[in-house]
């Protein structure tokens, strides 16, 4: 079991590309207290792990209200948290799932056919899986690139403000302290940040990170429509993805240029950052492997309503029953 955070699918890309499981929550299910922030509006925190049960389980130790409350991302009426392991039966019969068309635009052949595979899986299993479309989903990682780059650089370069609740100032006193002695040594996408947010700052002020928290609202209620209870019109009890348009990619090269960098780094984002913008629970679940001398994971994303992240484990773990083994490497004692 592991812990990650999610701003952009940085708890679900890593899970697609190594073949295992990787949840991004419900917005605010998770106190993201003691956590560094990246862009308060993004920021996410969960669980990975090899199966589906060992992140359910995970998730019920770490969900729930912050006893002091200092997390003011989390809404102070939240329910109790279920018992997620015992309700991830894989019991999906008379589910209806959307395959969202706008997802597999832009994929690679391996990654659509098991992302179908996964589809057919979840149908022998009872499911009803019907193909969907949400327009607006193609737009998703342009309106999330000014509030990850922008938003990220003012945590950085100013520390958190604007909202009320707890601050942790300690940690933010050790990030300033470590950022003034070893900036050198920050990674090239920290810098990336830093500069690209400096330049939109000073050429066009916050105009690109307003504009485009003016346009989540609508992209969240796309979603919701589809994800709207079926007892209301038929809606979608969950949507089903790929988790990324490619298969694990290559390291960088040292001779990549800085160009060649970014692209590389945000070219997986297509099928992720839509959810950490509306704050519903997404998860990857390895759907199979790729063909070839070298066979490299593959994963499907399930999305669903927004404190819904049981029926999201319980879609998965009828995935994992249906599909064929993972082989999985030992665990070294020492690690």
């Amino acid at each position: 079991m592991a812990l990650g955070t999610d701003q952009g699918g940085s708890i679900r890309l890593p899970a697609s590309w190594c073949g295992c499981v990787g949840l991004k929550p419900t917005f605010g299910l998770v106190p993201y207290t003691g956590v560094c922030s990246h862009e308060f509006t993004l920021d996410h925190a969960g669980p990975m792990a090899r199966t589906v049960l060992d992140t359910a389980l995970l998730l019920e130790a770490i969900a729930g209200l912050d006893p002091v409350r200092r997390d003011a991302r989390q809404p102070l009426d939240m329910a109790p948290v279920p018992q997620y392991s015992g309700l991830a039966t894989g019991e999906v019969s008379g589910m209806r799932i959307g395959l969202l068309l706008e997802g597999l635009e832009n994929c690679e052949d391996d990654v659509r056919h098991h992302t179908m595979a996964a589809a057919d899986m979840l149908r022998g299993a009872g499911a009803r899986v019907e193909e969907v479309s949400i327009p607006l989903h193609r737009d998703s990682a342009a309106i999330w690139l000014p509030l990850c780059l922008e938003g990220g650089h003012a945590t950085r370069m100013q520390g958190e403000r604007g909202f009320r609740g707890y601050y942790p100032v300690s940690l933010q006193q050790a990030y300033f302290r470590g950022f003034h002695l070893q900036a050198a040594e920050l990674s090239f996408t920290n810098k990336y940040y830093i500069l690209f947010g400096e330049y939109v700052q000073k050429a066009y002020g916050a105009q690109y990170y307003q504009k485009c928290q003016n346009l989540v609202p609508a992209l969240t209620q796309a979603y919701d429509e589809l994800l709207a209870n079926p007892s209301s019109g038929g809606a979608m009890d969950a949507l089903l993805l790929p988790t990324t348009t490619t298969k694990p990619q290559l390291l960088p090269r040292a001779d990549m240029t800085a160009a060649e960098c970014i692209t590389n780094a945000w070219s997986g984002l297509q099928n992720t950052a839509a959810f950490d913008l509306t704050g519903h629970p997404a998860l990857s679940i390895n759907a199979g492997f790729s063909e070839g001398p070298v066979q490299l994971p593959v994963g499907v994303q399930i999305v669903g309503r927004r404190w819904g992240d049981a029926t999201v484990l319980n879609v998965a773990r009828a995935i994992e029953m249906c599909r064929k083994p993972t082989p999985l490497p030992p665990i070294a004692a020492n690690c």
